[in-house]
């Protein structure tokens, strides 16, 4: 594993950002404006998760589609 300070600081913002439900989703609404499609803004930031921690935030379309719509919920 590479030492913390080897990490460039914006990859590091990004990282602290995408950790967390609410910041996936925030960055999720940011894509969709460079997306054709949902499912391509998703597959863009779930792929940088995959880059950033090696691993996808969600599994699935569909499990993320659950988050969005309980997070939709609680906004309001």
């Amino acid at each position: 594993m590479k030492n913390p300070t080897d990490i460039p600081y914006h990859k590091y913002q990004r990282a602290c950002q995408l950790a967390t439900h609410a910041g996936f989703t925030q960055a999720y609404f940011k894509q969709l404006q460079h997306s054709r499609t949902t499912i391509e803004a998703f597959n863009a930031i779930n792929d940088e998760c995959l880059e950033l921690f090696g691993e996808f935030k969600f599994e699935t379309h569909r499990g993320f589609r659950t988050h969005l719509t309980n997070y939709l919920k609680k906004s309001k």
